[in-house]
């Protein structure tokens, strides 16, 4: 079993029992097995754009709220202002 270069991208192989476990991060392609394309169907780029944008109004939210503090809470816990980006990015986005 080994990978083949140039394997289409949102293809999968067809399960054929027996077969080896897949790595979730792949696209598997392997000699002499058949491959069906993964359709990307409508309600899926609905979904990511909900995802996303779900995301970045959070992002949005700490930022601001980051941003506004008042300094001596700002002093307290130990946080620059300046950085509400960075933290939050690193709070949504991990």
């Amino acid at each position: 079993m080994r990978w083949v270069h140039g394997c289409m991208r949102g293809a999968r192989v067809v399960q054929l029992p027996g077969t080896a476990h897949v790595h979730p991060n792949r696209i598997p392609c392997w000699k002499g097995h058949r491959v069906e394309k993964i359709g990307y169907t409508m309600l899926n780029m609905i979904r990511s754009l909900r995802v996303r944008l779900d995301q970045h109004a959070r992002f949005r939210r700490i930022r601001d709220e980051i941003a506004s503090m008042p300094l001596d809470v700002a002093l307290d816990l130990n946080i620059y202002r300046g950085d509400a980006s960075k933290i939050a990015r690193k709070a949504v986005w991990g």
